[in-house]
């Protein structure tokens, strides 16, 4: 039996960059951590652990000499300004992809935008994006749930997508 693996099989760069850089940082004379799940794969995630670098969703109790690395799917400012005010090494594994949108939509944000965020509000990504988009902003699943949206009269609107959302559904 012959077996061929497609040509783009495997993490997108995104995500195995956020391995890689899990994978080299060093220990320090603190703890490894990551915010979350650092992608959606459990069998990396657990080969993480093997390695000592546990999942933490809980900033408290942290030592300054630890080291917490940033979640693919980025986090939203709340998360960062936590861990700067806390001392620890930060290593931000955030996909390049993501934290462009991140800066989109705080830029559009402070400009004066309604943001719409477009895919599923409970992933850890789109709970990111709206992090950075401040007060005026909403997350859409469905083109249906748009009817539902109270934006105000004449204020300008941004849509992003999460990076994963099927382009279809989009």
């Amino acid at each position: 039996m012959e077996i061929k693996v497609g040509k783009y099989a495997g993490f997108c760069f995104g995500v195995d960059r956020a391995l890689r850089m899990a994978l080299d940082t060093p220990a320090g004379k603190g703890q490894v951590y990551t915010y979350g799940e650092i992608i959606h794969n459990r069998q990396a995630v657990e080969a993480l652990q093997r390695k000592g670098i546990r999942e933490i969703g809980d900033l408290t109790g942290l030592d300054r000499e630890d080291c917490v690395i940033l979640r693919a799917h980025g986090v939203g400012p709340d998360i960062h300004d936590a861990l700067s005010a806390s001392g620890v090494r930060i290593q931000d594994a955030t996909c390049p992809y993501v934290a462009k949108i991140h800066d989109l939509v705080q830029k559009r944000a402070r400009a004066g935008d309604f943001i719409l965020i477009v895919g599923d509000p409970s992933h850890p990504e789109v709970e990111g994006i709206l992090g950075w988009s401040g007060k005026n902003a909403a997350v859409l699943e469905t083109a249906q749930e748009a009817d539902f949206v109270d934006i105000p009269a004449k204020m300008p609107i941004s849509t992003v997508a999460q990076t994963t959302f099927v382009p279809e559904r989009y």
